[in-house]
């Protein structure tokens, strides 16, 4: 017979090899109602699965079909860290599926089956080594039916994976923030102002980056008109509205006389030379 690989659809190849003669092993993982017609085990048989309390309660192992194959005569093992298919035959071992279901028999799955006769004692030597199993009996069942009916709450390692966190990114306050509005949009201001209030002066806008990205508009401010007197039609002195008055310059200080010379007696003015000494 050789080695020879089935895919994508390898239950037919797995079923009709657990049809010839036996005593047939099986380990696999997880069962659900239709495991019976994929695994026609009889009397004398072995069935080892993952029974635990999260796979029957994640309903990836059925009690249903448990009690079908133990009032068959099968005997029914339980171990919790099962997760794989492996078959023994008379003749031949095969590597399948994890899952005799009927999700399995429409997946893209493979199955290895060989004659070899070391792998046929590898395997073997895999069942006897497992750890951890327990008997499947009446008892059992009775648990395991009363779990199923919890419901599916449990995630279950290797067939179903937990959703992925969803993170919400929110953007912060940012006070005079003006967020997708052009750049000759006016920023909010909230300062308070006492007295009239002045015309604005202002000549453009900066279109700056706030935090995250955003556009935020500012302000440029220019200097208001200095307030400068003039004369209404009635002759009194008025200003001009909005200015800003400021103090006035410092006066210019006046320079000082420069003190008169006294020439020296026998000069009639300011020497031309320094006389000689």
């Amino acid at each position: 017979m050789g080695t020879t690989l089935h895919a994508p659809h390898p239950w037919p190849h797995i079923t009709a090899n657990l049809r010839g003669p036996g005593p047939h092993r099986v380990a696999i993982a997880y069962l659900d109602h239709t495991a019976p017609d994929l695994l026609p085990l009889r009397a004398g048989d072995q069935l080892i699965v993952n029974a635990a309390r999260p796979a029957v309660r994640a309903h990836a192992t059925s009690p249903t079909a448990l009690a079908h194959f133990l009032n068959a005569g099968v005997r029914v093992l339980s171990t919790p860290n099962l997760h794989t298919g492996l078959i023994l035959t008379g003749e031949t071992v095969i590597v399948g599926p994890a899952s005799a279901s009927i999700s399995s028999t429409v997946a893209d799955e493979t199955a290895l089956i060989t004659d070899d006769p070391d792998a046929i004692a590898a395997a073997h030597a895999f069942l006897d080594d497992l750890e951890d199993t327990v008997v499947v009996d009446d008892v059992f069942l009775d648990s395991a039916t009363a779990i199923w009916q919890t419901g599916r709450v449990v995630p279950l390692q290797g067939s179903a994976a937990a959703p992925a966190p969803v993170t919400i990114f929110f953007l912060p306050p940012c006070a005079g923030c003006s967020y997708g509005t052009s750049a000759t949009t006016p920023a909010p201001t909230t300062t308070k102002h006492h007295g009239p209030q002045p015309p604005p002066a202002e000549t453009g806008r900066i279109r700056a980056t706030a935090p995250h990205g955003s556009a935020r508009t500012l302000p440029v401010p220019t200097a208001a008109p200095s307030c400068s007197p003039a004369t209404s039609s009635s002759g009194s002195a008025s200003t001009t509205p909005g200015c800003i008055r400021r103090p006035s310059s410092t006066p210019a200080r006046t320079a000082s006389p420069t003190p008169a010379l006294r020439w020296p007696t026998g000069y009639a003015s300011a020497p031309t030379s320094t006389p000689s000494q």
